[in-house]
C-alpha cells in the first residue's frame, strides 16, 4: 500500500496514513529518493487534469480533457488512443461484393474526442482489400466502385476512395457493412481486410487532404463466413497492407 487516504465534501484529500512511500499527487508517486514515476496528474478538487495531453492537438483543442475527463470509466495507459473500432458479424442485406442476406461483417469506429475531426472536416471509412490466394488478382488495393477508379485513372490526384458500400453514421460513429464472397472456391480462403479512419479536410479551392486517426486489420473467412478478429480495440497506425494498397490506388492515377 502507498497511502491510505480520505476525501472530504468537495475532494478535498485528507492523509490518514502514509507509510513508507509517500503519494504526492494523483500521477506522481515518488518511492527511494530519486525514483519518481509520472502519469497525467488530476486535480481532484476541481475534477481536472492538470497535466496536458500528451498527444497535444490530436486529442483536440482542450489539451486538459483526456479520457473526456472521465477517468472512473476510460484509461489510457500510454495518452497515445486516439478512437477505436468494433468489428462484429453482421447479415448484410446489401453488399457491394456478395449476394444480400449473406453473413458479412459491420465495422464501427469511435473517435476518441469530438473535436478529433470537428466539422466542417468529416470522418470517412476507407477499405484495403486483398486475397489469401492473389492468383484470383486480389492483391491489396482499395475498395472503389466503378466510378471512383475511373476517375482516378483519368485524372490522377484523387483521394482514397471512401468505402462505396453500405456505410452510415450512427450520433458520430462512422460505419461500414460489407460481405464479400467468392461462389466458385470450395476452400475457406481468406479475405484481408484493413479499414482506416481518415479525417477529411476540403479547403475553399476544393483540394482534399486527409489525417489518418487509425486503422484495424482483420480477416474474414470466404467459405465459413467467419471473421478472426471482432471487439474494440484501440486504433493502429496502418499496416504495410495498407500501404501497399495506397500504392496501388497511386499506380492507377499515374500518367503513363
Amino acid at each position: 500500500m502507498i497511502s491510505l487516504q480520505s476525501y472530504e465534501p468537495g475532494a478535498l484529500r485528507v492523509p490518514l496514513k502514509s507509510p513508507v512511500r509517500e503519494n504526492r499527487t494523483p500521477g506522481s508517486v515518488r518511492g527511494r529518493p530519486g525514483n519518481r514515476a509520472f502519469l497525467p496528474r488530476y486535480d481532484t478538487r476541481d475534477g481536472r487534469w492538470l497535466s496536458r495531453d500528451p498527444i497535444g492537438e490530436r486529442g483536440g483543442l482542450n489539451l486538459y480533457a483526456m479520457l473526456h475527463n472521465c477517468p472512473v470509466l476510460y484509461y489510457d495507459f500510454l495518452g497515445t488512443a486516439e478512437g477505436s473500432f468494433e468489428v462484429g458479424s453482421a447479415r448484410v442485406s446489401k453488399s457491394k461484393h456478395g449476394p444480400k442476406g449473406k453473413i458479412g461483417y459491420k465495422v464501427t469506429y469511435t473517435p476518441a474526442d469530438e473535436c478529433s475531426c470537428a466539422p466542417p472536416d468529416q470522418i470517412i471509412l476507407v477499405q484495403a482489400i486483398s486475397f489469401e490466394d492473389f492468383n484470383k488478382g486480389w492483391s491489396p488495393h482499395m475498395d472503389r466502385d466503378p466510378t471512383q477508379y475511373k476517375e482516378q485513372k483519368a485524372k490522377g490526384g484523387q483521394p482514397l476512395p471512401k468505402y462505396p458500400g453500405r456505410s452510415g453514421h450512427n450520433a458520430g460513429q462512422p460505419w461500414i457493412t460489407d460481405s464479400p464472397g467468392v461462389d466458385d472456391l470450395t476452400d475457406d480462403n481468406l479475405y484481408i481486410l484493413e479499414v482506416c479512419a481518415l479525417c477529411r479536410h476540403t479547403d475553399s479551392t476544393g483540394k482534399v487532404t486527409d489525417r489518418n486517426l487509425g486503422c484495424i486489420k482483420f480477416n474474414f473467412g470466404n467459405k465459413s463466413r467467419l471473421l478472426n478478429e471482432s471487439g474494440f480495440k484501440d486504433a493502429e497506425d496502418p499496416t504495410d497492407h495498407w500501404k501497399d494498397a495506397e500504392k496501388d490506388w497511386n499506380r492507377i492515377g499515374a500518367r503513363p
